[in-house]
């Protein structure tokens, strides 16, 4: 099963996005999270990932993921 740790919902720009982006950042701290989905697609996405990744989210430990814009 899976549950969830909470939403964060951002508006479409840089600063909106990267402190949802530090608030999930110091939750996965907690090492209680396994994943973080977003529901985005480019280019926020990756900008999401990065903002992640330098609050300390690393993929060997939480997976990201993601819908088909992904793949746009």
């Amino acid at each position: 099963g899976a549950r969830i740790m909470t939403v964060e919902r951002y508006d479409p720009d840089r600063g909106s996005m990267q402190a949802k982006a530090n608030a999930v950042a110091a939750l996965a701290k907690g090492g209680t999270i396994d994943g973080i989905f977003i529901p985005d697609g480019a280019p926020s996405a990756p900008f999401l990932a990065q903002l992640l990744a330098a609050g300390g989210v690393r993929p060997d430990g939480i997976k990201l993921l993601g819908s088909s814009q992904w793949d746009d």
